[in-house]
């Protein structure tokens, strides 16, 4: 019997997913990306946690008060249920990066943008409900006889897409137009899909020093898969039909993404997009690399140091965060750590590591005791 919790949540998430086909497909074009994005972004989000109720019985971490935000609701999607693929967190993740800039940033898409959200975050809903539930949308009475997103001119290519915005947003970005305000909320979105294709979650708005120097950047080059080179690598799925559904991969014939350090021949011709900040290259303590991984403390701390995270200069960074009188060391992770923890869980490796973990705290406790002198703890 489905619980009863469970059912409320996938009823707030068909309600949510209507209420975005609908605001898509009204009439009056006043409001329209939030009235998509806020809906679909919502629908998405309750359906995530519907899926995790019926798997755990709960959507609140361990001790927790708050449930699950969206971004964690896809590392356990991913990672624990294998519910979702990578495309799929791509799309879901986007989506939300595109509600918060609407939201809060006063972003706007264009007509085919919006579209491709729309109509990949109904794909992605439906695919969603039918490998979490075994139900079909089309079954529940709200979205019966309901339409799809319907768009004037169904775009046949993504890059085609991004190729007519960014060319109408360097148009707008041109001297004396006096429209810069309108380019950036337009360049907003692709920037944020852009942080999503490089690192395969949920990601952070740009700073306004970050964006003005994006639309610096396509204002005077003309090529903008340089400045956005992971989005050149996306595509609709061939084998989807455009009339029905619509998904986003990667090519997987295109070249790699990757960042490149300030000391590097290439730096000065990488996309302004990928950052070289340590900290943001290195965003996670053990903990938050943890809480992503959907693991505990103790076993984050095991995988760190049973897979050497520490001697990996990719995975791991200490920063000195203090002062010039009293440094303070803390220790970094980067996306490609919390990517290899995610795949030491998948393929059951928690366990070894749990256990040499163990074994070498022991050995630390009986060095301690007989020496007296504190070991460094490796994952301060």
């Amino acid at each position: 019997m489905v619980r009863r919790r469970t059912r409320q949540l996938k009823s707030s998430a068909v309600e949510s997913v209507v209420l975005a086909v609908e605001m898509f497909n009204r009439p009056a074009t006043y409001a329209r990306a939030a009235g998509v994005l806020l809906p679909l972004q919502h629908a998405l989000e309750m359906l995530f946690k519907a899926a995790i109720y019926e798997a755990r019985g709960t959507i609140f971490p361990r001790g927790g008060a708050v449930s699950f935000k969206f971004s964690e609701c896809l590392s356990i999607l991913r990672s624990n249920l294998n519910l979702l693929t990578d495309d799929q967190v791509l799309v879901a993740a986007s989506i939300d990066a595109h509600r918060d800039a609407v939201q809060h940033h006063g972003s706007g898409l264009r007509e085919q943008f919006l579209f491709v959200d729309a109509m990949s975050g109904l794909t992605l809903f439906r695919d969603t409900l039918l490998a979490a539930f075994h139900e079909r949308l089309g079954d529940y009475p709200a979205f019966t006889g309901r339409t799809l997103p319907v768009a004037v001119d169904p775009p046949r290519e993504f890059t085609a897409i991004v190729d007519s915005d960014m060319r109408y947003i360097a148009d707008l970005l041109r001297p004396g137009h006096r429209r810069r305000a309108e380019a950036m909320g337009l360049l907003r979105p692709y920037v944020l899909m852009e942080r999503v294709t490089a690192v395969g979650e949920a990601v952070a708005q740009p700073t306004d020093d970050e964006m003005d120097a994006l639309a610096d950047r396509v204002r005077l080059d003309p090529d903008w898969t340089r400045l956005l080179p992971g989005i050149a690598r996306l595509a609709f799925d061939s084998s989807s039909s455009m009339a029905y559904e619509l998904r986003i991969t990667k090519s997987k014939d295109a070249p790699p993404v990757r960042l490149v350090s300030p000391e590097e021949p290439a730096a000065g011709e990488a996309g302004a997009i990928l950052e070289v900040e340590v900290l943001k290259r290195f965003p996670f303590n053990v903990t938050e690399l943890g809480r992503q991984a959907s693991v505990n403390q103790f076993e984050a701390e095991a995988i760190v140091f049973a897979s050497g995270f520490q001697s990996d200069p990719s995975l791991h960074r200490a920063v000195d965060v203090g002062s010039s009188s009293r440094p303070q060391i803390v220790h970094r992770y980067s996306h490609k750590a919390l990517k290899t923890m995610r795949e030491v869980v998948e393929r059951g490796g928690l366990r070894e590591a749990r256990g040499r973990y163990s074994a070498h705290r022991r050995e630390a406790r009986l060095i301690r005791s007989s020496s007296g002198i504190r070991p460094a703890d490796d994952q301060a």
